[in-house]
């Protein structure tokens, strides 16, 4: 994870894959792989991924 507070682009991916796999959401025994982030910052970025999800099924 970068010190800047932002996720590095494998992080990234990561969270997006692992959000992928269970409908959008990411599970609660994964959440410390994310633990620089704030649980705000979490349901915003499921959002998100969420989001897209839908779009592509539409």
């Amino acid at each position: 994870m970068a010190t800047s507070g932002r996720m590095q682009v494998g992080q990234a991916s990561l969270f997006v894959q692992l959000c992928l796999g269970n409908g959008g959401r990411l599970l609660k025994r994964k959440r410390s792989l994310f633990a620089e982030l704030s649980d705000v910052e979490v349901q915003a970025l499921e959002a998100i991924v969420g989001e897209a999800m839908r779009d592509v099924q539409e």
